[in-house]
């Protein structure tokens, strides 16, 4: 699951880092000067949480933190998809994206039910004395 979660990390930054570039143009037009901030707080917010992931001290933590990731793949998802269909983003650089989104939360459903297994086996797991 590390090499898993090291890939997240770096295709999550990378993401993040493609969305800063994004909203830098973006946020030079002041109609879509909201959606830019959203988008912005959304697509670096999903790197942020699985780099959390990585550091929890708690199964819980880590489910708790890979759950916000997954909210804000799918916020990111939606304002990108927004963007596109109002024409603020060209449609190839947008699906480029897109697929960038779409990979990373393929990627996170696996570690989500890795962590709710843990914990659920971790509390049935009762021994006698």
């Amino acid at each position: 699951m590390e090499k898993n979660h090291d890939e997240l990390i770096g295709r999550s930054l990378r993401l993040a880092a493609r969305i800063v570039d994004l909203c830098r143009s973006l946020t030079a037009d002041a109609q879509v000067r909201a959606i830019s901030e959203q988008l912005l707080a959304s697509g670096t917010a999903v790197g942020s949480e699985v780099n959390t992931a990585a550091y929890c001290i708690s199964p819980e933590y880590s489910l708790s933190a890979l759950q916000n990731a997954l909210k804000y793949t799918a916020d990111t998802e939606y304002r990108l998809r927004l963007l596109i269909l109002s024409g603020y983003i060209k449609k190839p650089h947008g699906e480029s994206l897109l697929v960038d989104c779409l990979e990373i939360k393929k990627m996170l459903c696996p570690l989500l039910e890795t962590a709710q297994k843990e914990i659920h086996d971790r509390n049935y797991d009762i021994r006698p004395l």
